[in-house]
């Protein structure tokens, strides 16, 4: 009986450090220039994808089940060098060599949260925003993940370099 403790314990210590999923990465933001919203992905190499998706309804009164399907942009890049920046302007036609995948989201609307989300290599940190948490930014400040669902703004070049040094 002694025996069967010993090896159990460990199978269920290995398992459990084997089950651990990689924090998701800063290399997403938003900034804005002129009047159009910029996605800026730093790549990490591996496939990219980007998205904006619409994540709630602005009334409390609106049901939303799993079932229904909130409208999306999407685009996907291929492998783009590792530290390459991207640009892709939110909601129109994409870089040589990204592709639209989904486009029911056509511009944002107020009071409505939206979460723009990537993949690079591994999962980008996602960044939740308003119409209103862009309309101070430029092209050389930008919106990105911080900590626990909370956003920061930092100046583009701060970003592009901490984004550039996260890369596995």
């Amino acid at each position: 009986m002694r025996r069967l403790w010993f090896p159990t314990v460990l199978a269920l210590t290995a398992g459990s450090l084997t089950a651990c999923t990689p924090a998701p990465l800063p290399v997403a933001a938003l900034a804005v220039v002129g009047e159009r919203i910029v996605v800026v992905m730093v790549a990490c190499g591996g496939h990219s994808v980007i998205s904006i998706d619409e994540d709630e309804r602005p009334s409390r009164h609106t049901t939303v089940s799993v079932y229904d399907v909130l409208p999306s942009w999407s685009v996907e890049g291929g492998s783009p060098p590792e530290g390459e920046v991207t640009e892709i302007v939110a909601f129109g036609q994409p870089p040589a060599g990204w592709k639209t995948e989904k486009s029911e989201l056509t511009e944002l609307q107020p009071d409505v949260q939206y979460a723009l989300r990537g993949w690079s290599d591994r999962e980008a940190a996602s960044v939740w925003f308003r119409s209103a948490d862009l309309e101070n930014l430029g092209p050389d400040v930008v919106v990105t993940a911080a900590d626990d669902y909370k956003n920061k703004i930092v100046k583009r070049s701060s970003f592009e370099k901490k984004a550039r040094a996260s890369c596995p």
